[in-house]
């Protein structure tokens, strides 16, 4: 029952749409976007309207934003965005087909109607609506880059937040990534990362050029953060630095390899317990079978 429902809706839908038919999908795009309940108001506060795509992945950022005060946080149907994308495209395809298809392809065929459609809709939508942009989470969602393209070419820039904090630091992973990206590519205004090692992976890789990428932190821990600095202290104990080292058992067997970076862990903490004694190092060892013993570096060793 439910295949016939999706594929008789699909049906209904995709003739008038790919007939040229805009006036019923403006009127059902209207009524699938809605406000955030965390939106507030704040006395003199210059508000933009931002339409969240998909907006279950953004994992608190919406929160964040809507209880601000600065944006005013509206959120569109995933539903309905996957209905218009299966409009048009099928089913089954690569991440990168319905993302980066290869030109002259038919999947490039299915990406230029679709951003033909949104580019005759979507304008009117966003007029009702007062919005003035557009966000996803992720450079990899497909029903939000055909929706993000269109709407930037029509005037309302689309900025990705990129959800993954990479510290991308080692050369297999540079090139892991570039393959990925190259993949996938980047389509919108501007690309927001969490970090600045992130910030420059995309760039090194080519993702995007050096101007449309910023590297503004983790939108969600903004608050988490203020309470840290404002935080004081409960008692004025010893600092502690405790380390909790992994074993290099693996079965029945010791793998060695990973030796010489846990003895120079230890060296640099007990360097570190000589240089600052008035804080206590506590080394964590796993010993046979799962006892676990403890020593306390008060004074140098």
């Amino acid at each position: 029952m439910k295949f016939l429902k999706t594929h008789l809706m699909r049906a209904l839908l995709g003739l008038p749409a790919r007939a040229g038919w805009r006036t019923p999908f403006i009127r059902i795009l209207k009524s699938a976007i809605s406000e955030h309940p965390d939106n507030r108001n704040i006395e003199g506060q210059k508000q933009i309207t931002v339409l969240a795509l998909s907006p279950e992945g953004f994992r608190g950022d919406l929160e964040a934003l809507a209880g601000s005060g600065r944006c005013r946080v509206l959120v569109m149907s995933s539903t309905w965005q996957c209905r218009m994308l299966y409009v048009f495209y099928r089913e089954g395809l690569r991440p990168r087909d319905y993302l980066n298809p290869n030109p002259g392809s038919i999947e490039m065929s299915f990406k230029k109607a679709l951003q033909s459609f949104y580019r005759a809709v979507l304008p009117q939508v966003y007029r009702y609506h007062g919005i003035d942009c557009v966000i996803s989470y992720h450079i990899r969602v497909p029903a939000d880059v055909d929706w993000g393209v269109a709407s930037q070419e029509t005037g309302f820039p689309y900025i990705v937040f990129y959800r993954e904090g990479l510290f991308a630091s080692a050369h297999a992973m540079h090139k892991k990534m570039a393959v990925l990206f190259d993949r996938f590519g980047f389509w919108g205004t501007k690309l927001v990362v969490h970090n600045e090692s992130c910030r420059q992976l995309c760039i090194d890789t080519g993702l995007v050029q050096r101007e449309k990428i910023a590297a503004l932190g983790c939108i969600r821990m903004d608050k988490f953060a203020g309470k840290i600095r404002e935080a004081k202290p409960l008692n004025t104990a010893r600092k502690k630095v405790t380390l909790f080292p992994v074993s290099l058992k693996e079965g029945s067997k010791f793998d060695f390899k990973l030796l010489p970076f846990f003895n120079g862990v230890h060296v640099a903490l007990a360097e570190l317990a000589k240089k600052f004694p008035d804080v206590d190092f506590v080394f964590r060892s796993i010993q046979t079978g799962v006892n676990l013993s403890t020593r306390r570096l008060t004074k140098p060793v």
